[in-house]
Parts: structure tokens; sequence; C-alpha cells
């Protein structure tokens, strides 16, 4: 019988394309934004503020997580 700690909370992956170049990050659901995308600017070598998110037409803010 294996035991799992009770506390263990999901990961989402997030795919995140860039002049035909795909990273996938793994973030909590409650992860603000702002981190996800200073993550995504280093891995493509850009500077802090170079992108803009938009998911399904909407712009995603800094302050949002994903799971809202």
């Amino acid at each position: 019988m294996s035991q799992e700690p009770e506390d263990v909370k999901p990961k989402l992956n997030l795919n995140i394309t860039y002049e035909g170049n795909q990273i996938t990050v793994k973030v909590k659901p409650n992860t603000k934004f702002a981190k996800i995308f200073q993550a995504a600017e280093q891995r493509f070598g850009k500077e802090s503020g170079t992108f803009k998110f938009v998911y399904e037409g909407s712009r995603i803010n800094k302050e949002d997580t994903p799971a809202e």
C-alpha cells in the first residue's frame, strides 16, 4: 500500500510559443502570472516586460493566476 502526502497540489503545464519556439512551464494553479512571465522571458532571452500574454483573445494580467 503506497502512501501519498495529502497536501500534493496539482501542477499545470503551460505551453508558451514565441517565434516558432515552444517552452513548457509547470506551475501551481495559484502562481501569479508575473512569475510565469519572468520565467518565459528568461528562457527566451528577452528583457523583463518584453512580452504581452494573451489567452483565447483576452490579455492576461500579471496579477492573475491560472486558477482564475
